[in-house]
């Protein structure tokens, strides 16, 4: 799920530039990969998609993804252009078809290698890999499945937490809404039905005596502090793989 969640973010950050299927197809892969992802005909985007991705369909254990091109954008372009593979299949009825997509990019972890270029003050290129960029000091997560009526943290009569504060962070159930926003879940931008709630990633660092891994406030060693103790909250919709996030504060 981690996996799909952070490719998926990948893809959106990426969106069609405009491109028309009047338009003459674009030369380099990424730009390619736009253009056949902006084709508002089902059909006509599936086949386009399908002939960009030749030679990786139908994402066999084998396939391997190249990155000779000059641009750097090979790798970007391929899962990109899966994701938006996966999501025709499923509109036009074809979901065996986009799980063998989500299976093959999970298998590869494409997330390792993806990167995309930039043009630095000189004029030349600049690679920006998942190495240089600032990461989040990591933590491992144990799962407990919960039984019915106990909850993950504990809440008072109304299901707000009390000294929680760092502590909220869970999977599944429903969210704890801090300015009241996401009490009601929000509906996928495809199908307009009502996402699944799928985790809350707590401020975990927030200074509090009774938080384990307090950090000082305002610190430089404080890493995991989003606004003012607030939350992530992340949402998927099953129908149309499409995955969605909101943050509130206090």
């Amino acid at each position: 799920m981690k996996t799909i969640l952070i490719l998926f973010c990948a893809l959106m950050a990426f969106p069609p530039v405009g491109y028309t299927s009047e338009d003459a197809p674009p030369s380099t892969p990424l730009e390619h990969a736009r253009w056949a992802r902006d084709t508002k005909d089902l059909a006509m985007r599936i086949k386009r998609l399908e002939g960009f991705l030749k030679g990786f369909i139908p994402f066999e254990a084998g396939a391997k993804v190249e990155t000779e091109y000059e641009d750097g954008s090979s790798i970007l372009a391929v899962t990109g252009s899966a994701w938006e593979l996966a999501r025709a299949y499923v509109e036009a009825g074809q979901k065996d078809k986009a799980l063998n997509i989500i299976d093959w990019l999970q298998e590869h972890d494409l997330k390792s290698g993806l990167f995309i270029k930039s043009k630095n003050q000189a004029g030349g290129a600049k690679q920006h890999s998942a190495k240089n960029m600032e990461t989040l000091p990591e933590f491992r997560v144990i799962l407990t499945r919960l039984k019915p009526g106990e909850t993950a943290y504990p809440v008072d009569e109304d299901g707000f937490s009390e000294d929680q504060e760092g502590q909220r962070t869970k999977l599944g159930g429903l969210p704890e809404s801090i300015q009241g926003g996401v009490e009601e879940l929000p509906k996928c931008p495809d199908c307009h039905e009502q996402m699944l709630f799928v985790a809350q990633i707590d401020s975990v660092e927030h200074q509090w005596r009774t938080n384990p891994h307090s950090v000082e406030a305002g610190s430089k060693d404080q890493k995991w502090m989003f606004g003012d103790v607030g939350m992530i909250y992340v949402f998927f919709c099953k129908e149309c793989l499409r995955a969605h996030a909101e943050f509130e504060c206090y």
